[in-house]
């Protein structure tokens, strides 16, 4: 089958772009023909501005990358229409995800959307995973409810471990309205996180089936070939992976790094740090594969230390959804490296640094991904329809 994939854009965010390689891969392993579209937030007017601007920071990519030698470095010309002036991780992702996923033009309108899936022939689309039900983070959210599609498209429509992230003010209230009456559209719905079958249960009257993130239904192996390079092993380094710092989680960090007896690594981009340097996501991921210890508010930064059986802390990060960290820990039977402050972390600071017994969660997660793959399967099959009104 010839499957189209409609997720967040990528905006250089290491879980969504791993989420929606993993998708690709499991898709490719059942036989069919993944495309991922490429939906940008929008395309900004290219005024003289803006393109001086654009031209400036081509001209310093090239001598960096040609001159200078630093891989670290993606090249994208400002008369390009790939051309975007997001942050530069977002651009330096391109480089894996040009030789890793199959990804069509960029589309910017729900017009080019339209146009699009009408001249491709899908037999299906997938909407996620991610927080694709989450407004702020959409381009479009009535996208992400079909509402492009119309009674002469014949193709099957998944939502497959779709989360709305947060359990309130997920969508406006006026585009709630349009979601509830879009939902139905779809021949089959599942969602991430425990959470997101109570808001469909309660709020779009539909049923659905909780799924694993496209991340957990590869191996550590699937990783490790995708490395190409066998990570090696570093008992003395922590890998520290925080999108939003603050005290408490400064205070996690160094005070497990001394209990341990290790040094900090940071995977994360800090503000005003002039030291700073892109880490490609192999870099990434290779971090987390090679380390100790992980101490991370990042749901995927979570998830990856639990692929590679790392000891890790997972600090909740309320704005950017805590319920994920919930659902997923607690079905695996890790909730206990889920702490909220300082405070809590002191208080079980000795379970908190001990190693993971990670045969149970095993265990548990390989349950979990035969139930999901299956629920997959089937549903390209259109063998389940979960989206009746309840």
């Amino acid at each position: 089958m010839k499957i189209g994939i409609l997720t967040l854009p990528f905006n250089g965010n290491y879980g969504g772009v791993l989420q929606n390689w993993a998708l690709q891969q499991v898709l490719k392993r059942n036989g069919h023909d993944p495309v991922t579209i490429n939906r940008h937030t929008y395309k900004p007017p290219l005024n003289n501005r803006r393109r001086l601007a654009y031209t400036i920071i081509c001209a310093k990519t090239i001598i960096n990358k040609f001159l200078k030698g630093k891989d670290n470095t993606y090249v994208s010309f400002p008369l390009s229409r790939n051309f975007t002036n997001e942050v530069s991780v977002a651009q330096f992702h391109k480089k894996f995800t040009n030789r890793n996923i199959c990804l069509s033009n960029p589309i910017y309108t729900t017009k080019e959307l339209s146009h699009y899936l009408d001249q491709s022939s899908f037999d299906a689309i997938i909407i996620g995973s991610d927080q694709v039900w989450r407004e702020e983070y959409s381009p479009a959210i009535t996208e992400y409810f079909l509402e492009w599609d119309t009674e002469y498209n014949n193709y099957i429509t998944i939502a497959y471990a779709a989360s709305f992230g947060i359990s309130k003010n997920y969508i406006s209230p006026y585009n709630l309205i349009k979601c509830k009456g879009l939902i139905h559209k779809f021949s089959s719905i599942s969602v991430r996180e425990d959470s997101g079958l109570e808001i469909l249960k309660k709020q779009f009257k539909v049923n659905a089936t909780k799924v694993l993130d496209p991340t957990l239904l590869l191996s550590k192996d699937d990783y490790i070939s995708l490395l190409k390079i066998k990570p090696k092993y570093n008992t003395s380094i922590l890998t520290s992976y925080i999108l939003d710092n603050n005290s408490d989680k400064q205070a996690i960090t160094s005070q497990t790094a001394d209990s341990l007896n290790l040094t900090v690594t940071n995977l994360s981009l800090q503000p005003n740090n002039r030291s700073n340097r892109i880490k490609s996501i192999l870099y990434w991921l290779n971090k987390i594969a090679s380390s100790q210890f992980i101490v991370t508010d990042s749901y995927h930064g979570c998830v990856f230390s639990i692929i590679f059986e790392k000891p890790f802390i997972a600090i909740s990060n309320n704005e950017r959804g805590l319920d994920r960290f919930l659902s997923l820990l607690n079905d695996i039977g890790l909730k206990h490296r889920l702490v909220n402050s300082t405070e809590q972390y002191l208080k079980n600071k000795s379970h908190l640094i001990q190693p993971i017994d990670y045969k149970p969660v095993y265990q548990k997660l390989e349950t979990l991904r035969n139930n999901s793959i299956c629920y997959l399967r089937n549903a390209l099959t259109n063998n389940i329809n979960n989206s009746t009104d309840i």
